[in-house]
């Protein structure tokens, strides 16, 4: 019935369908071309040990220019604990850790505790950084990750999702050419 039709299109009309946003699209700067030297990042011989339990017991690990690694294992097995390693956030007990000079390592650890326990969003990203209020924000927003009235939210405050793209957005600060990152879909 043609007039059953111009109703149905009318109520539609009425009540459109929001568009969807536009995808999200992000480009960091993480260069490894500037990765000079074959082995960017190594562990040798290095252990660990928590109140007598050895978590790591001479690992052994070279990270060469491009590659892509996953570590795989139960709870507990140092998973973690090897990435803190790689990234300077844990001395073992025993072994060394050598990065190239041109190794700039960008770390995201699973439990968050790189961020700043104070302050919003905003002071979270542009501390230690010089430049203007709008430079930084532009920046920011560049990124694509944040609406404006989340800049200025305290990071407490802040969903586990909306700390994990702050600590993304500073590792893309940051132009790290060695991610290490640990459990980044949690």
């Amino acid at each position: 019935n043609l007039r059953a039709a111009e109703e149905r299109l009318r109520r539609i009309e009425a009540d459109p369908i929001p568009k969807p946003p536009q995808p999200l699209h992000i480009n960091p700067d993480f260069d490894p071309a500037r990765l000079v030297n074959r082995t960017p990042l190594a562990v040798s011989q290095v252990t660990v040990a928590y109140d007598g339990r050895r978590v790591l017991d001479d690992v052994t690990v070279a990270l060469g220019a491009q590659d892509r690694i996953v570590i795989v294992g139960p709870n507990g097995a140092g998973k973690s604990t090897l990435l803190k390693v790689m990234a300077g956030r844990l001395k073992p007990d025993a072994g060394t850790v050598t990065a190239a000079a041109s190794t700039v390592v960008g770390y995201l650890d699973q439990e968050q505790e790189s961020l700043p326990a104070d302050g919003t969003l905003y002071e979270a990203y542009a501390a230690g950084r010089i430049g203007e209020w709008e430079e930084i924000k532009g920046e920011l927003m560049s990124y694509h990750l944040f609406a404006f009235p989340d800049l200025l939210k305290p990071v407490a405050k802040l969903s586990v999702g909306q700390k994990r793209k702050l600590q993304l957005a500073l590792l893309m600060e940051a132009s790290a050419n060695v991610l290490l990152l640990d459990e980044p879909t949690n």
